[in-house]
């Protein structure tokens, strides 16, 4: 065989290997890029763990905010344990826009200790895919950041604003419920934690304020029920009886089952 016939034999040798590989799905256990995952966001290595995720999922999620988000988490709760099941693999499949030849799905079942719950254990299942990206397994996240955070956000205020998992602080509630609103406007728990703060530090005006924005970002009856509640007990602040009155049975019209509503309003008969 002549060099120039050698030389073309190997060239093919070589584009075939490389077609073969490049058509197969990456090496390893995709499993491994799960517990690569979760292992580094249990022991508070968020960039790590960021840099397990799928391209796509960056490109939705930046690294500043995925570490703000794991951060705000580790304050509300401790991840204990996990477990890892696979449910099944999967083929040329499509996820928001970008194509990918392999997947897994797998269920993660989380042990977490909620300090809002006096550390509570409480198990969480959910479903996790990974996906081949540039011929590596990666973890695909389908997660609305700004959300995710402001929420955090908001349940760090709460725990402030009852003194649950933190040291009752009225002025550390309203800064983390001002900074849920700035990750999501439409957060209407965050109003409505405003609200309440506001309520208890006597500034009733602002209070009601807050609240009716709540009532305006939510359509779930239970939660505006609650809001006019506490509408009501500002109006009480306010030495606005009738107001205070039309707030109550307007909470007990929306939740006939809201025992602090209807307490409020005997109170004024």
């Amino acid at each position: 065989m002549s060099r120039a016939r050698q030389f073309l034999f190997w060239i093919f040798i070589i584009l075939g290997f490389l077609l073969l590989t490049g058509c197969g799905a990456p090496s390893g256990d995709p499993k491994e890029a799960v517990v690569k995952y979760y292992d580094s966001v249990k022991n508070g290595n968020f960039e790590a763990a960021y840099e397990i995720m799928a391209e796509q999922s960056k490109k939705n999620i930046s690294k500043e905010d995925f570490v703000l988000y794991q951060q705000l988490n580790r304050e509300i709760m401790r991840l204990k344990d996990f477990k890892i099941e696979k449910v099944q693999d999967l083929r040329n499949i499509e996820l928001e826009g970008s194509s990918y030849k392999f997947a897994a799905e797998f269920n993660i079942t989380e042990t977490i200790e909620e300090y809002y719950d006096d550390k509570k254990e409480k198990s969480n299942t959910y479903k996790v895919l990974v996906v081949d990206d540039n011929n590596a397994w990666k973890v695909y996240k389908d997660l609305d950041i700004k959300k995710a955070i402001s929420s955090n956000y908001a349940e760090i205020g709460w725990m402030y604003a009852v003194g649950k998992g933190k040291d009752r602080n009225l002025n550390e509630a309203a800064i983390n419920f001002k900074r849920a609103l700035e990750y999501d406007k439409e957060n209407a728990d965050a109003y409505y934690g405003l609200g309440v703060v506001y309520h208890d530090s006597g500034r009733y005006d602002e209070s009601i304020k807050q609240l009716n924005l709540a009532l305006t970002k939510s359509n779930d009856k239970a939660f505006q029920s609650n809001v006019y509640n506490v509408i009501g007990l500002s109006y009480v602040g306010k030495e606005n009886y009738q107001k205070a009155k039309e707030a109550y049975n307007k909470a007990i019209e929306l939740d006939p089952n809201n025992e602090y509503a209807r307490n409020n309003l005997s109170m004024l008969k």
